[in-house]
């Protein structure tokens, strides 16, 4: 007799299959006909063998597709291949730059669609398949039939070792492949579907993380390195010297304390405490001060060293899971600007806290804002970020240069180095009712230049107003003077241009700007900006 009972190895089998639970949605549709299949991993079985279209060397291989692009792919298919012949690799890869590019093809073709929820694993291929020996397939009759018991049993005992192995592994797969697909839902869920239009916002790209599991770090989540970066002094002190940022919010509260008197306040992302501080001074209540990095324990003795723990409570958390005492706050304070103002997309919480915590009549300050371009012969700005390349002791790095020109630059661009008139390309009310969406934006300009010279890039930056009922204060990034004690440590956001464009005084500099968050990383920026007829993609990260 064997050592091993078949009764275990089916035992086994059986455990696995039960593993793999199916899902509400299991029958595919077939993206070319029509016809219904049991199952994502039976259809493409069937593509694969039966139409010579291999979805794993596809994506993989010919295409090299992330998540987000396999998800463009399978949409990119059902719309315009539904009722046609199957694709070839060449046909789809010469089609690549317009499918991959176009963001409306996240929003499922089919609803609840299981192709999209679907694994293309990278590292199963090799390792799926049974292990096949067709001359020891059986223990009597066909290719290399054994007569000798003895021989046979040997055999089976192999055989079977070798499907226990492979169970092993195939269980440990499944085990992976359920986690995979649990990620790969929740992050097709937070991928929001509003009046035709894709947002996926930042908690998109944030793991869930188990307070059950003391050993879990915070590289659960993707966002750590954001929260990690304020955990630090010195990003603190680089802000709070920022006297042009500090004081705007300084002025805004304490120049109008009949708004504040008596009233419950949010602070969002409250760093130091300094503006939590600021908030009780002009006569708050009371204050519920959120910070998730770990810069919160400072805040904390920060506020106890200044007498007002009575008034202040530090919550070390995300805004996202706060719960609060009372039902609503009257006020929200945040400096949640990034560079271009929208940057980091802080904003997003902000308006989360808004729409779950804000009283209908509650203030967000600052409570407006804006975006504004110029134009710009920045030529030693120039000479030094892109010019530069050309010649680097003597030898040519080209390919340095074409990466800078993909980049927005972060610069102090002397006021003296803006040859046009300023044009505003975004403007929105901030309140409980701003929504996300509306943080992605379009816009055509046109400025005059005020006098001649060679435009080698377009500055951005930003204006924010605290417009309340006492004073109202303007924070403003706009380039100044070197010295002039009125430079932010947002400075200006730089598009240097590939080759200056001379201009004559008078002249209209016109074009056209659509900014976005990155579909991949949300707290990134993609810009494309359209000047002197030229369509130019920047990232700002």
């Amino acid at each position: 007799m064997s050592d091993i009972d078949s009764s275990d190895s089916e035992t086994s089998w059986q455990e696995c299959e039960d593993s793999i639970e199916p899902t509400d949605h299991e029958v595919v549709t077939c993206i070319f006909t029509g016809k219904p299949f049991p199952g994502a991993e039976a259809y493409f079985l069937h593509l694969k063998t039966e139409q010579n279209f291999d979805i794993w060397n596809l994506v993989h291989v010919e295409l090299g597709l992330d998540f987000f692009g396999y998800v463009k792919l399978i949409n990119f298919l059902r719309t315009n291949y539904k009722g046609k012949s199957v694709p070839t690799a060449s046909e789809l890869l010469s089609q690549k730059e317009v499918w991959a590019s176009d963001e409306s093809l996240l929003k499922p073709v089919v609803e609840n669609d299981p192709l999209l929820q679907f694994i293309i694993d990278a590292d199963v291929e090799d390792d799926a398949d049974f292990v096949s020996r067709p001359e020891t397939s059986g223990v009597n009759g066909g290719a290399g039939e054994h007569h000798d018991p003895a021989m046979n049993v040997a055999l089976t005992r192999e055989n079977l070792s070798l499907a226990l192995a492979s169970n092993a592994s195939l269980t440990g797969q499944v085990s992976e492949m359920k986690m995979r697909i649990s990620e790969m839902k929740r992050v097709m869920q937070d991928i929001m579907i509003k009046n035709g239009e894709i947002y996926r916002p930042v908690s998109a790209c944030r793991k869930p993380f188990d307070h059950d599991d003391d050993d879990q770090e915070d590289e659960e989540f993707e966002d750590s390195g954001y929260f990690r970066s304020y955990d630090h002094f010195d990003i603190h002190r680089e802000m709070l010297q920022d006297k042009t940022r500090t004081c705007a919010y300084r002025d805004a509260m304490l120049k109008n304390p009949g708004l504040f008197a008596g009233k419950v306040v949010l602070d969002v992302g409250c760093g130091t405490g300094i503006l939590s501080m600021f908030a009780v001074k002009a006569g708050a209540k009371c204050v519920y001060a959120v910070e998730r990095s770990d810069i919160a324990s400072s805040a904390t003795a920060n506020i106890y060293q200044n007498g007002m723990a009575d008034k202040i409570t530090i919550l070390h958390t995300s805004v996202e899971e706060i719960e609060l005492p009372v039902k609503h706050v009257d006020i929200i304070i945040s400096e949640w600007m990034g560079y271009f103002l929208l940057y980091e997309s802080m904003l997003d919480s902000v308006l989360h806290a808004a729409s779950k915590w804000l009283a209908p009549d509650g203030v967000m300050l600052p409570n407006q804002c804006s975006i504004i371009l110029a134009a710009a012969d920045a030529e030693g700005s120039f000479s030094r970020y892109v010019s530069y390349w050309d010649d680097v002791y003597g030898f040519k790095m080209p390919c340095m240069k074409t990466s800078v020109l993909r980049e927005a630059s972060v610069l102090n661009i002397p006021a003296k180095d803006v040859i046009s008139t300023k044009a505003e390309v975004f403007d929105i009310a901030i309140d409980r009712n701003t929504s996300q969406r509306q943080l992605d934006f379009k816009s055509d300009f046109s400025v005059r230049a005020l006098r001649d010279g060679k435009c080698s890039a377009i500055v951005g930056y930003f204006d924010v107003n605290f417009i309340l009922p006492e004073e109202k204060v303007t924070l403003s990034t706009e380039p100044v003077e070197p010295g002039s004690g009125k430079e932010t440590h947002w400075k200006q956001t730089v598009f240097f241009l590939p080759t200056p464009v001379s201009v004559k005084k008078d002249q209209l500099i016109s074009g056209h700007i659509d900014c976005r968050k990155n579909p991949t990383d949300p707290r990134s920026l993609l810009v494309d900006l359209v000047f002197n007829g030229e369509k130019r993609q920047y990232t700002i990260s």
